[in-house]
């Protein structure tokens, strides 16, 4: 990964990449509220730099949200903000 340490810096440059790319609004507002969600999940778990993500981590969000009764539509479109997301940080 680049040199974003924090998950909330690299929320701030991601949300700017998104606008660099010309997406739209909505599509930038939703996904920056997505990992807005995911970073405040990690963040109660003592998670808060982006090198000690991992795959456990997200399968517990993930499972997180499916409790909550988040439908499989909304768990995918939040599944592909968070791939979009870690491919930009990569």
């Amino acid at each position: 990964m680049n040199d974003i340490t924090t998950l909330k810096d690299a929320l701030v440059k991601f949300t700017g990449f998104l606008k660099s790319q010309k997406r739209a609004s909505a599509t930038i507002l939703a996904y920056g509220n997505d990992i807005a969600q995911l970073i405040s999940f990690l963040t109660e778990k003592g998670i808060t730099a982006t090198s000690t993500v991992n795959s456990p981590s997200l399968e517990e969000f993930k499972a997180d949200l499916e409790k909550k009764g988040y439908t499989a539509k909304s768990i995918s479109r939040k599944i592909n903000s968070l791939k979009t997301f870690f491919r930009f940080l990569k």
